[in-house]
């Protein structure tokens, strides 16, 4: 009796934890859409989206269009394909970004095997404009991993333009920023900071006001004392120590506006118990002692 129980709180347990595992993995998988109007030239406008699709499936099979769709195409290769770009037969792999004008043609494919997709076509003077702001151009980019920047603006672009209030200036500005967060993944010293990096950075903007040493920072993320210093350095452009002062500085600078701390109260809010020590290094960092610098905000 007594295992038959434990065998059925068991059994909803585990139930229920696949419940959970269900619902959780619903919720964070893209579905995949796609969304096409008839190609055809747009009155001039600002921007107009005409289609948008992700994670489209293909069967072995080729797209010939030798005069294109009288648009902007974007499109993203999930998985390797052959393409014909300005007469030249390209090899492409997985995570390609293609972007052609409104004057190209396409031709574009693999026959040996299915492959996945995402794309938009759209139209207008801000599609130009916008790819020489991010110093994005027509071309083919590969090893390009921006699937996560697609799941995330190609359906809030899909769910605007399906709304019947649609707003053409929001649709605009998906696409910009859409462009830009592309645009960051071609420059290395603007990609996202490495895990770790991260973590050291989100831990000294949190702690700043604790009494840390660079051997609290690398036991914290695992990481020996020249690793830490020489990764922290190149994707900071500072040792984390320094970084420590500066964020301890900034906030210094805040709470001077506040008239109800005195100098020794911020210099202890900061992390700095000596307020000797603290003022040195806020005139050497500012040019200014802790009261002139509250001077000058009168």
């Amino acid at each position: 009796m007594i295992n038959k129980y434990y065998n059925t709180i068991n059994m909803l347990f585990l139930n229920g934890l696949y419940n959970v595992i269900f619902v959780l993995y619903y919720e964070n998988m893209i579905i995949p859409f796609k969304y096409i109007e008839p190609y055809s030239k747009r009155p001039k406008q600002r921007f107009y989206l005409s289609c948008v699709g992700i994670y489209e499936k293909m069967e072995t099979e080729s797209i010939y269009r030798p005069e294109g769709t009288w648009d902007w195409l974007f499109m993203f290769f999930h998985d390797p394909v052959t393409l014909v770009y300005n007469g030249e037969t390209i090899e492409c792999v997985s995570n390609t970004l293609v972007i052609w004008d409104d004057t190209q043609g396409h031709q574009y494919g693999n026959t040996d095997s299915c492959w996945e997709h995402s794309w938009m076509h759209c139209q207008g003077s801000v599609v130009p404009d916008s790819l020489q702001q991010v110093g994005l151009k027509t071309g083919v980019y590969q090893n390009l991993e921006c699937s996560s920047v697609l799941e995330k603006y190609l359906p809030m672009l899909y769910e605007e333009k399906m709304r019947r209030d649609c707003d053409m200036v929001l649709l605009e500005y998906l696409f910009t920023c859409l462009l830009r967060e592309i645009s960051r993944l071609q420059n290395p010293h603007t990609s996202a900071l490495p895990k770790r990096i991260h973590t050291i950075k989100q831990f000294l903007d949190i702690h700043y006001q604790k009494n840390l040493s660079l051997n609290d920072l690398c036991l914290h993320v695992n990481m020996s004392k020249p690793h830490l210093i020489s990764e922290f350095r190149k994707h900071m452009d500072m040792p984390p120590i320094d970084y420590l002062i500066q964020t301890r500085l900034g906030h210094a600078k805040s709470l001077l506006l506040n008239r109800n701390f005195s100098i020794s109260e911020i210099a202890e809010r900061v992390g700095y118990m000596d307020i000797y020590h603290f003022s040195k290094l806020f005139k050497k960092h500012t040019g200014h002692s802790p009261s002139a610098f509250r001077g000058k905000l009168v």
